[in-house]
């Protein structure tokens, strides 16, 4: 008789845990720089980033830091206050995005900047495959891309379904986007897992004026997937 091997629980340093042992930690500092981070309080926030041991950075029960919540709000005093006090730049929230990932996907171009001018890694992929291009190229900001670009992100990087930035923007109908892609290198005939292309995709979903940047930057009608 074959013995059912037990399954054993996750161990202490599994990501699994991540939120749950930050969250343990959380004292009421933390909390009330939160509060103050939601509220956009720039004197509150440098304040309380002033007592000793406070770590903008730590992730609440929900999984999210100060860090990430001023970035997502746009709030470049506040990160500011931040950066200038310290925090581990490459700290992901519980879906594996980064502060650059949210600066991003929310549109704000000047968060994004300072954040690169403090060197915050353009290629780290969050738990989907996608970058920080992959979340500016659906947002429909072209400063951001602007900007990624100009910092080495990769144009052609592809997500867990082999989907490129030129194939989000594709999807959501974002013409200027998918020029602005193409004119910095994007492979227009790329095709994700299912070997579909941007052009594929974009017909499917009905995304005409993208569909026309497309065809005019030489995507192959001929292509089959």
């Amino acid at each position: 008789m074959v013995k059912k091997q037990q399954q054993q629980p996750p161990q202490k340093n599994h990501p699994e845990f991540a939120p749950a042992l930050h969250a343990a930690d959380w004292n009421k500092y933390d909390d009330r720089l939160m509060k103050a981070a939601e509220r956009g309080d720039v004197e509150k926030v440098t304040s309380i980033l002033a007592k000793k041991g406070v770590n903008p950075g730590k992730l609440d029960v929900e999984g999210r830091s100060v860090f990430h919540v001023v970035t997502s709000k746009g709030n470049l005093e506040c990160l500011n206050a931040i950066l200038i006090h310290g925090v581990d730049i490459t700290t992901s929230d519980t879906a594996g995005r980064n502060a650059l990932h949210l600066a991003a996907k929310y549109g704000h171009a000047l968060c994004l900047q300072k954040l690169l001018q403090y060197n915050c890694p353009t290629e780290h992929a969050d738990l989907q495959g996608r970058t920080a291009l992959h979340d500016a190229a659906m947002a429909d900001c072209p400063s951001s891309i602007q900007l990624l670009c100009d910092h080495g992100a990769s144009v052609n990087a592809k997500d867990v379904d082999g989907r490129t930035p030129l194939v989000l923007a594709t999807q959501m109908s974002r013409p200027t986007i998918c020029q602005l892609l193409i004119d910095r290198g994007a492979d227009v005939n790329s095709r994700d897992k299912q070997n579909r292309t941007a052009l594929m995709l974009g017909c499917e979903y009905g995304c005409r004026d993208a569909v026309e940047v497309l065809i005019k930057n030489g995507a192959d009608i001929s292509l089959l997937d």
